[in-house]
């Protein structure tokens, strides 16, 4: 037996997150809510610092907007997030 097929025939794939999440939290090595919580708005801008580096350098190098508009849009993040006004 295959894993896909065992997968399969434990129906991880239409049983939706929950199913997959209680199969994996009993063997998580870090704390609960490090996995669970929501973010509060200190650390998902800590979080997405990266990102706004990445996009400026990006925009140094090679202007390329649609690509930076492309990753702005999946990663959420508003043109003054990352372009702020320079006053």
């Amino acid at each position: 037996m295959t894993v896909r097929r065992n997968v399969r025939e434990n129906k991880l794939f239409w049983d939706g997150p929950e199913l997959a999440l209680s199969v994996t939290e009993p063997r998580l090595l870090v704390e609960r809510d490090l996995v669970f919580r929501d973010l509060n708005q200190e650390e998902i801008a800590s979080a997405n610092e990266w990102r706004v580096q990445y996009l400026r350098r990006l925009a140094a190098e090679a202007g390329m907007a649609p690509y930076i508009q492309a990753y702005m849009d999946a990663w959420d993040l508003r043109p003054e997030d990352v372009f702020p006004d320079p006053d």
